[in-house]
């Protein structure tokens, strides 16, 4: 299994993807492996809020993948990370 962590969503608040690069960023310290965030960010500011402090951390942030690309991270991952909570239905879930 490859050590490949990602958090794969839209990049928004409502998703909490925040406190998804925080969790792998404290995460990062004491366990070695890569880590992506991967969605599309439409709020510019809090895009832009999550490269920072992913930068921080050295997780990448990649908003633009295709579709082979998408599934390629998502056979390779050993875990993702959702961080919404009480959402109703989650496309990246049931991917």
């Amino acid at each position: 299994m490859h050590r490949l962590v990602i958090t794969i969503s839209r990049i928004a608040n409502d998703k909490r993807v925040l406190d998804s690069v925080r969790v792998i960023g404290e995460a990062l310290g004491h366990a070695r492996f890569d880590a992506l965030i991967v969605g599309l960010g439409y709020d510019k500011d809090y895009l832009e809020s999550v490269k920072r402090l992913a930068s921080k951390y050295g997780i990448e942030v990649v908003t633009n993948l295709s579709e082979d690309e998408k599934w390629d991270l998502l056979c390779r991952a050993g875990f993702i990370l959702h961080g919404a909570v009480n959402e109703h239905f989650g496309l990246a879930v049931a991917e």
